[in-house]
């Protein structure tokens, strides 16, 4: 998203130049604000959207999930942000509206074979990454 980059190149600039910085820094804050301020405009948008869906809750449960576990497990990066923006957010949003939706007709049984089914495929896109 062209304001992100617009943003960030602003508070990076500004960063750089209080703390009298060369270019080489520069070019590090601006990473890192677009980090910052990127994940924040995908946060407001899923928000929003669960919000509208009526899976806020549910969201926001494998929101936390997905936080704690991504620090672990690595992961798949997009090329550019917006794919990684659309995918996050259907991804997200659509496992909100199958817990929504299922949860109740689920047994344990059912609930257990997914559990250890996400685990053996998260784990396979794992040790396939690294081998890459």
């Amino acid at each position: 998203m062209k304001f992100i980059r617009k943003w960030s190149y602003t508070y990076a600039k500004c960063l750089s130049s209080k703390l009298n910085e060369n270019h080489e820094k520069r070019s590090i804050y601006y990473f890192g604000f677009q980090i910052i301020i990127g994940e924040f405009v995908k946060l407001i948008i899923l928000l929003a959207l669960a919000i509208l869906l009526g899976v806020i809750k549910e969201t926001l449960i494998i929101l936390t999930f997905f936080v704690i576990f991504r620090t672990t497990a690595g992961g798949y990066h997009m090329d550019t942000y917006n794919k990684c923006m659309v995918a996050s957010i259907v991804i997200f949003l659509l496992a909100g509206l199958f817990v929504h939706y299922t949860w109740e007709n689920l047994n344990i049984h059912t609930i257990a074979f997914l559990n250890i089914a996400t685990f053996f495929t998260g784990s396979q896109f794992s040790v396939n990454k690294a081998n890459i």
